[in-house]
């Protein structure tokens, strides 16, 4: 009870906060209000990374629950040319020599469903940055100036998971933007924390002639010519609670990260017999732990998995650990998207918690990667103030039920 007033009273001194941060720099000028724009409005479209198309979506199986497929309307996603234009950091914002930003999100249909986390904008004293299609963001302090950039900035683009679709694909155009330059092009990519990331990123742009340059947390970088791609999947920055259509990649992206990503690093890979059986420990993390893991955990050891936990490893030791895998299990965390390193008909048991048996990150694994995935779920904590993001227990007849199902037992 203790703990749930603070929590509310917390909440009230960072909305008065916020709404006095808000008033008093608005008063100096320090925040910029920028109408929302489409990018046919103020920039060039130089090509087509995929036109709109309906596409269908496998929807991870649930033990005892659900299987199926849901399809949507996926718009054309394209590479725009801008002049004059600026990039913050940790942000998706593009704002435009004429005061105005290119904000794509905001014409997506789980806009309103969607918590925004672009660094750079300013919020009021309701959480909010956009009203009626004006944005508020901070004035620029640091402007860098480039001449000619192309763009791999945005809210998640130096997180593993986020950046193997998000962000990494949009390199597919790039020898777009050099042939239409002209120019010599500066890729600006984030300040990687995870260094497999940056060793495929940089291992990437080796086949291009191009500038690289590491933006860092208190730029704004100014291009007189600004290539940009949005993020090519449907994902939301953050949310309280997940539906079907919120982490959709399209076949173009999964592609891409076949191509491009998985198969060169899949080559000359050894198996590893000791990897047969892995449990994909979560140690730590934002919530969705498992409250009886210890049990768990003790069951799956008795099975003869092996405990790994895959951020530790090295790129060249995670490939081989998930190619030589046949049977995977754990809770739920971003460990799992490596499963596009499994050899087609690898058999996993995720577990989950209510919501995030909707989050369809996974299907990418099942449709182009030919992953048999299952997921598991448990009973939720119901006093988490984030169901998204809750704990939950999983009873072991469950477990049980699930490992028959797969033939680990």
């Amino acid at each position: 009870m203790i703990l749930i007033k603070l929590s509310k009273l917390i909440l009230i001194l960072n909305k008065y906060i916020n709404s006095a941060f808000y008033k008093f720099n608005r008063a100096l000028g320090r925040i910029l209000e920028a109408k929302i724009q489409k990018p046919e409005n103020e920039g060039k479209k130089i090509v087509v990374f995929k036109p709109q198309t309906k596409e269908t979506f496998v929807m991870p199986h649930v033990l005892g629950f659900i299987n199926g497929s849901f399809e949507i309307d996926y718009p054309e996603i394209s590479l725009w040319k801008f002049e004059k234009a600026s990039i913050f950091y940790k942000s998706d914002v593009v704002l435009t020599k004429s005061g105005n930003v290119i904000w794509p999100k905001y014409f997506k249909y789980n806009y309103n469903h969607n918590i925004t986390i672009d660094r750079n904008t300013v919020q009021d004293s309701y959480g909010l940055c956009e009203h009626n299609g004006i944005l508020s963001i901070k004035k620029p302090k640091h402007v860098k100036i480039i001449d000619v950039v192309f763009s791999m900035i945005g809210v998640y683009d130096n997180i593993w998971a986020h950046a193997l679709v998000e962000y990494i694909p949009k390199i597919s155009v790039l020898s777009n933007a050099i042939k239409d330059s002209n120019r010599k092009v500066t890729v600006v990519i984030p300040e990687y924390t995870d260094g497999q990331l940056k060793e495929i990123v940089l291992d990437i742009l080796k086949k291009y002639d191009v500038n690289i340059y590491q933006m860092s947390s208190n730029e704004t970088i100014e291009a007189e010519i600004l290539y940009y791609i949005e993020r090519p999947t449907t994902f939301t920055d953050r949310e309280t609670s997940v539906s079907i259509g919120d982490s959709t990649i399209p076949v173009a992206t999964a592609n891409y990260v076949k191509k491009e990503i998985v198969e060169p690093l899949q080559i000359d890979v050894k198996l590893n017999p000791s990897y047969k059986r892995i449990f994909l420990a979560r140690r730590g993390g934002l919530g969705k732990g498992l409250i009886n893991g210890s049990d768990v955990e003790n069951y799956f050891e008795k099975l003869g998995f092996v405990f790994v936990e895959p951020h530790k490893l090295s790129l060249k030791e995670k490939v081989e650990m998930f190619m030589s895998a046949e049977y995977i299990a754990g809770p739920g965390g971003s460990a799992f998207t490596n499963l596009i390193f499994c050899r087609p008909g690898t058999k996993v048991i995720k577990f989950s918690n209510f919501q995030r048996q909707f989050e369809n990150y996974i299907s990418l694994s099942i449709q182009h990667f030919g992953i048999d995935v299952i997921y598991l779920t448990g009973i939720d904590d119901k006093s988490a103030s984030n169901l998204t993001h809750c704990s939950y227990y999983l009873p072991l007849d469950k477990v049980k039920q699930a490992c028959e199902y797969h033939g680990i037992i």
